[in-house]
């Protein structure tokens, strides 16, 4: 097992982690959550399309999906590391776009920048989850 395999489990663990930060009251991280994603909810992407959703729905969707696709990414097979693998760095986006929008610092967008390029690295890398030598 290489490098990437380490990664995936590592950053796997880590959003499962930060997801059930977002879903179980583990304070004082998860009042600050909750916190935060009564101003994300503001910068919706989706916003202009009509679709406006409460600031609790939408923390615990974005929770419950980094868990699911954490522990995937994690410990799942190799399908579903990289169903999961897109599917987090989707999330990492949109939190870069939310925080843009809201005018945050750029340090502030660290770990979503960071955690990104950690998984579009696994997607494009020729030895990773796309790479050459899973295809055969």
């Amino acid at each position: 097992m290489g490098a990437l395999h380490y990664l995936a489990v590592g950053l796997g663990i880590f959003f499962a982690l930060a997801g059930l930060v977002k879903v179980a009251p583990v304070e004082p991280a998860h009042s600050h959550m909750v916190k935060e994603f009564g101003s994300f909810a503001t910068v919706f992407p989706l916003k202009t399309l009509g679709i406006q959703p409460a600031a609790d729905m939408y923390r615990c969707v974005i929770g419950v999906v980094e868990i699911v696709f954490g522990v995937l990414l994690a410990f799942g097979r190799h399908s579903w590391r990289s169903f999961s693998c897109v599917s987090l760095f989707v999330i990492m986006v949109g939190a870069v776009q939310t925080l843009l929008a809201l005018g945050s610092p750029i340090p502030d967008m660290f770990p979503a920048l960071i955690c990104g390029g950690l998984l579009l690295l696994m997607l494009v890398h020729r030895d990773g989850l796309w790479g050459k030598s899973h295809l055969d």
